[in-house]
């Protein structure tokens, strides 16, 4: 995992922990399980800051969806 990738990780944990619909409770397996996720090739980082990015916009509008 590069270190770009692994600020990506931690800046969506971060950003996860506050989410209003499904908080992460546990940071640190979070980051462990999009750590183990790149080691198999399935880690998505660009579907997961779209995914915040749509959670953000639908707060604003005030859908909270």
């Amino acid at each position: 995992m590069s270190e770009e990738e692994l600020m990506l990780c931690a800046l969506i944990t971060d950003a996860r922990r506050s989410d209003s619909e499904t908080p992460v409770i546990s940071p640190g397996g979070y980051m462990r399980g999009m750590v183990e996720a790149c080691l198999l090739g399935n880690l998505n980082l660009a579907g997961s800051l779209i995914g915040l990015n749509e959670r953000r916009l639908a707060e604003e509008q005030g859908g909270g969806q």
